[in-house]
């Protein structure tokens, strides 16, 4: 082996050497999980009670039929950020059912403290985070003006 294509390997493992210094802490940190603390509060836009409300297998509480819900909280759950598992349970009859979608359960701004999950009739869920008391989403918005119209008459 000649001086130079020892020098040209030395170069080379000196290059991959110094990549896998740097890539390993960026490849920790991604792994990582983050988490995040909220007051939760339980908005169901469905037309029965629920129960045993579960986000990532943690209960958050119970609802009412809607109009019904939305109006407690619960202080102070740990929750993972990331793809998020909810279910829940019917009162009436005791089924649970998971919901369609896997929503994400994302910090927007670092000023968010409330977490609000939003339970659909077409059972998927949302998770929207928020600095002050959330109120209805765009899509529970929607609801609400169509079941005002029908208990209007």
């Amino acid at each position: 082996m000649s001086t130079q294509s020892a020098s040209a390997d030395a170069n080379r493992r000196a290059v991959w050497l110094s990549l896998g210094v740097w890539l390993l802490p960026i490849s920790a940190c991604e792994s990582k999980p983050m988490y995040g603390t909220f007051e939760v509060v339980l908005f169901s836009y469905l037309d029965r009670p629920i129960f045993e409300v579960l986000v990532n297998g943690q209960e958050i509480g119970a609802a009412g039929p809607y109009p019904y819900s939305g109006r407690g909280s619960m202080q102070g759950p740990i929750f993972q950020l990331g793809p998020t598992k909810v279910s829940w349970r019917y009162s009436d009859t005791g089924e649970t059912v998971h919901a369609k979608n896997t929503p994400m359960l994302e910090i927007v701004r670092s000023k968010d403290q409330f977490l609000a999950v939003h339970v659909y009739p077409d059972d998927t869920v949302e998770l929207l985070t928020s600095e002050h008391f959330p109120g209805l989403s765009p899509s529970g918005q929607a609801l609400d003006r169509a079941w005002r119209t029908k208990h209007a008459q």
